[in-house]
């Protein structure tokens, strides 16, 4: 778990930590802070609220978000679940800024031979990499059009969606689980 709204000075210090949640099998589980593997690293990352999340093939990925006075912060950040290592990937594939605030990330565990992170709707920002009060007929993202990516082969993909396409949003929840027939339900 790492991400917030306002921190005070955008960066996290070294005396914040992430947490992890290991679960116990019965119901339980332990919350525990875990120490960067580069203390100087995690001072440089800029924690965002309003970011879009998921795990997926041995990883943790949040894209984007905005922090401070609603600035977004561009790319996707993952972390290594075995290395505990964090990389910032440019996600300009997804939106030309890289940006996004309000979206949803969805592992596809079972597509490709790694697994793909699909990244649906959100508000992306214009000229300045200021927030602006999104509405449905500038900078939120369509659904037409959906975007995947590959994490362990690094590779971006995308499918045009055909049928009855939901509106425009962002704000909302999404989630996956494997349907019937090898298909995935969301």
């Amino acid at each position: 778990m790492w991400g917030q709204s306002d921190f005070g000075n955008g960066t996290l210090s070294t005396t914040i930590k992430f947490w992890k949640l290991s679960t116990d099998g019965s119901g339980g589980g332990n919350w525990e802070a875990q120490d960067p593997v580069d203390p100087n690293q995690w001072s440089t990352l800029q924690p965002t609220s309003s970011s879009a999340y998921t795990s997926c093939s041995g990883g943790g990925f949040t894209f984007s978000g905005v922090y401070q006075n609603n600035i977004y912060v561009p790319g996707l950040l993952s972390y290594n679940f075995t290395t505990k290592v964090f990389s910032n990937i440019s996600a300009a594939p997804y939106t030309p800024r890289g940006t996004s605030e309000g979206g949803a990330l969805i592992c596809l565990p079972q597509y490709g031979s790694n697994g793909l992170v699909m990244f649906l709707g959100g508000h992306t920002s214009y000229g300045a990499n200021f927030w602006t009060p999104p509405d449905l007929t500038s900078g939120v993202i369509g659904l037409g059009n959906i975007t995947f990516y590959d994490a362990i082969a690094q590779k971006w993909y995308w499918q045009a969606t055909t049928g009855s396409i939901p509106i425009s949003r962002y704000g909302f929840c999404a989630s996956g689980i494997q349907g019937p027939g090898n298909t995935y339900e969301m």
